[in-house]
């Protein structure tokens, strides 16, 4: 018998159940491609294509040549993609908690719904690729055959097409009715197209039965086994605290609060003196970054000896920035208000220049022209003007501030889903 587990999971989800299993099959636990200890690499799509083509070559390297197939979630859509394949290879399937919808159709289900955006969170959307530039894209390319299954797998399946060609096999179907994941409809469409099919709907069941209800699986599979129930399981088991310091959560979580704090502080009192802090800790950084770059061209010369002497100005400029109130306040304006001057021209020069599209041009052109006018205002001294771009400035920390709180959340989320099992 060989088990297959869901997303973000891997073999181990099964262990409650092969000591009873084992009595009677050889079983056979395997982590998909991208999951577990099995490799994970970056160059595919993760579709059940690939994963039966995987799950295949598995297989044989075992000398593995007729079996019952059991999998969960999405392992119970590569059990499908796989018996559809090779049907006379499959004795037996087993498919529970089966992810099975049509994306093309309306649903009432509204998580069911939710996978109509799954795409948002594809390794080439905006959402992925912003996470990735906070956190690493060392840290998010851990989550490319999770993301990518989710996109290329569950969301664009072809079910109905794989239950014609399975349609001999012998499958037994089973869910829990308190499973929000399972679309009753979808799946009644799927079953309709097969011969030899038993559909099993668990009491109280959820999408994970099979972890707190083993005996409900094990009747289904072979009447007459019990399972031992698992002891209470931890809801923060130390390989979740693991995950946490893997995702920089931490550092999310100091980030989230800084952005926070300083954009209520510019709406404060305390606004000059965050102001002059926000613009000294700018060049700091900034001129450490110059610094580091550096030595990546020692054998460059005078271009080595101009990068770090830059960087070392400013950090001198950052010092001095801190100790000098009322002169670092006028800098820190020239500083902000010349970055507003440089940012407007430079959209008026895109939007004149080099862009074609009449959209993006009358978005370029218009900012461009705001901003370059409110620089202007503030350069010649207008208190609104200065107003308006520092509280401009502080309501830019505090989105930003808000979007690594969500990063934060999202984290917590993967991190327990990832340690959980």
């Amino acid at each position: 018998m060989v088990l297959l587990h869901g997303i973000e999971s891997s073999s181990s989800y099964w262990k409650g159940l092969i000591p009873q299993l084992s009595k009677k099959y050889r079983v056979i636990t395997i982590d998909l491609l991208g999951f577990g200890e099995s490799p994970k690499p970056h160059n595919i799509a993760y579709s059940l294509d690939d994963q039966v083509m995987w799950l295949k070559r598995t297989l044989n390297f075992q000398g593995i040549k007729k079996f019952k197939l059991l999998g969960h979630s999405l392992g119970a859509l590569v059990a499908m993609a796989y018996a559809a394949k090779y049907p006379k290879e499959v004795t037996k399937l087993y498919l529970i908690s089966p992810v099975i919808f049509n994306a093309s159709e309306e649903h009432n289900n509204i998580l069911i719904k939710k996978f109509t955006y799954i795409e948002k969170f594809s390794d080439t959307g905006y959402l992925v690729s912003t996470i990735s530039k906070t956190v690493g894209t060392k840290k998010i390319a851990k989550f490319i055959p999770a993301i990518r299954s989710a996109s290329n797998a569950i969301k664009h399946q072809n079910t109905l097409e794989l239950a014609k060609r399975m349609k001999d096999v012998a499958t037994t179907i089973i869910y829990g009715d308190k499973d929000r994941l399972v679309d009753p409809d979808q799946l009644q469409a799927v079953v309709k197209r097969m011969r030899k099919v038993k559909v099993i709907k668990v009491s109280k069941g959820t999408h994970n039965f099979p972890l707190n209800q083993p005996d409900t699986l094990l009747q289904v599979i072979q009447p007459g086994i019990k399972a031992a129930m698992p002891k209470k399981i931890k809801s923060q088991p130390n390989r979740v605290i693991r995950q946490l310091f893997k995702l920089a959560v931490p550092i999310l979580l100091v980030k989230s609060l800084l952005y926070i704090a300083a954009g209520l502080l510019l709406f404060s009192q305390y606004k000059e003196e965050t102001l002059v802090a926000g613009v000294a800790l700018l060049v700091v950084v900034q001129s450490y970054q110059f610094i580091r770059g550096s030595f990546s061209l020692k054998n460059e010369g005078l271009a080595y000896i101009g990068y770090f002497s830059l960087g070392l100005l400013g950090i001198l400029l950052g010092v001095v920035l801190t100790n000098h109130f009322h002169f670092s306040l006028k800098l820190a304006l020239i500083i902000v208000c010349g970055y507003v001057f440089v940012n407007g021209l430079s959209r008026l020069i895109a939007g004149t220049v080099w862009t074609t599209d009449k959209t993006l041009r009358r978005t370029q052109l218009l900012s461009g022209i705001a901003l370059f006018l409110v620089s202007i205002a503030a350069f010649f001294g207008s208190l609104t003007s200065v107003y308006v771009i520092v509280y401009a400035i502080a309501g830019y920390l505090l989105v930003r501030g808000l979007i690594f709180g969500f990063y934060v959340i999202v984290s917590l989320i993967a991190a327990y889903s990832r340690g959980y099992y």
